[in-house]
């Protein structure tokens, strides 16, 4: 039948991802994912972005791999999410609001990670609190007040 068809064509694509995702397990480079399940999808750098809900879906934009962040950044901008990619722009839509940046955004933990499902937190150096850590070090925060 139709349903049984498409039921083993998914079986096949799926034994090829996990096929292409053990290859990159083993010789690891950057690689972005598109959003598709919602309008005006940003751009992460894995499937397993604690931001995505289990029914996000997503394009894969081979043509982005092995980009390092800043070159990612400086093609895509604020399309990028900055859990992923700290050091991203983000576009405010209710109007510009200053906001102080924390100097710990974007450096590499202090002391050991923790891994939390597949999301990894670490302390930010400077101010010390918790933070998802990215490809880029800790994710962007404000500074304490």
């Amino acid at each position: 039948t139709k349903a049984e068809t498409l039921r083993n064509d998914l079986d096949d694509l799926g034994a090829r991802m996990n096929d292409l995702d053990d290859e990159h397990a083993v010789r690891r480079w950057s690689r972005f994912f598109l959003v598709t399940s919602s309008a005006g999808g940003h751009i992460h750098s894995t499937r397993g972005c604690h931001t995505c809900r289990p029914t996000t879906t997503f394009g894969w934009l081979p043509q982005l791999s092995g980009k390092t962040e800043p070159d990612a950044v400086a093609d895509q901008g604020a399309i990028l999410c900055t859990d992923c990619y700290p050091s991203a722009p983000v576009e405010w839509t209710r109007g510009k609001v200053e906001v102080d940046t924390c100097p710990g955004s974007g450096q590499q933990p202090a002391g050991e990670t923790r891994r939390y499902a597949r999301a990894v937190h670490g302390d930010c150096p400077v101010c010390g609190e918790e933070f998802p850590v990215g490809y880029g070090g800790i994710r962007k925060h404000k500074t304490k007040k």
